[in-house]
């Protein structure tokens, strides 16, 4: 009897370790199938994350070495002063043999005499005479230490057999068809302060003059009696 309990208690015993084995393999298979799937999960999570940071990173590279686009220039508009100020002095095409400014000065003088606002009588005279100003001139000669002076170049222009029947203006040009012309006094009579107040308002009162072309007949005559004088 004894002998068949302890073939029971050892059957048993060989029983529960077979079924403790198992479950240690069942337990160590689950644990190497689990640990795989978080290993891959990992991988796959910095493979993103590396990517990520290689396409920030590429973008960045590609956005700093990217040259940014040129703004347009509007064109440059033609400097109407410096075209006629570069031509002035050259040789006319339509009048050889005399300057663009001597040309200037005549249809300047024509466009004058035929503005009955400026001259209501015209002119009777056979020749033109013309003398320089240069800008920073005083206007009034007498008075240097009150009289204002000349903010450009201007032009004396004075045509008439003798001076006292002389019509005398001073222009300045405008290089843009147009001069302003001024009317000096013709002496200088008065006090150094009335007399420079009489300048200021000569130069105050300029009247802006378009400038005509007129024709060769016109100005060819004038031309040949043209006279530019130093002072």
């Amino acid at each position: 009897m004894t002998g068949k309990i302890s073939l029971v208690l050892l059957a048993s015993l060989a029983l529960s370790a077979c079924a403790g084995s198992s479950i240690d393999q069942e337990e160590a298979s689950t644990a190497s199938e689990s640990e795989p799937k978080q290993d891959v999960s990992s991988v796959a999570e910095a493979q993103v994350s590396s990517d990520s940071s290689s396409e920030r990173s590429s973008q960045a590279s590609s956005s700093e070495t990217q040259t940014p686009a040129k703004r347009e220039q509007p064109p440059a508009t033609q400097d109407n002063r410096a075209h006629y100020q570069a031509e002035e002095y050259q040789e006319s095409n339509e009048y050889p043999g005399y300057t663009n400014k001597e040309v200037e000065m005549v249809r300047v003088y024509l466009s004058v005499m035929n503005n009955t606002d400026l001259f209501p009588y015209g002119n009777d005279g056979d020749h033109i005479d013309a003398s320089f100003i240069p800008a920073g001139t005083i206007v009034d000669p007498y008075a240097p230490e009150l009289s204002p002076v000349w903010p450009t170049d201007a032009w004396n222009i004075a045509m008439g057999k003798t001076t006292a029947g002389s019509s005398i203006f001073q222009y300045t040009s405008n290089y843009d068809g147009t001069v302003t012309v001024y009317r000096l006094p013709y002496h200088w009579h008065g006090t150094p302060e009335s007399e420079s107040a009489r300048a200021q308002e000569a130069l105050d009162n300029g009247f802006i003059l378009p400038v005509e072309p007129y024709t060769p007949s016109q100005v060819q005559p004038l031309l040949d009696t043209l006279q530019i004088w130093d002072e």
